[in-house]
């Protein structure tokens, strides 16, 4: 693919990206993972449940959810 074909594809102009607005913001914060610190309390750590939820130990705070089929 060459570099036109490229900027348009990360610009959703090739209709690959069609759920992406022009100008629309990008997250910049991290994905969070196991044992990281909860964002809610700063206080448990997160770790998956058995429905793959990532949970604080702490407060409860469903920090993600979702999983691979």
């Amino acid at each position: 693919m060459n570099d036109k074909g490229v900027a348009k594809e990360k610009n959703g102009e090739n209709g690959r990206y069609w759920w992406r607005q022009q100008g629309e913001a990008k997250c910049s914060q991290p994905q969070p993972k196991p044992g990281d610190l909860c964002p809610n309390c700063h206080k448990g750590k997160l770790a998956f449940d058995g429905l793959f939820i990532l949970v604080c130990g702490e407060c409860q705070h469903i920090a993600d959810s979702g999983g691979f089929t």
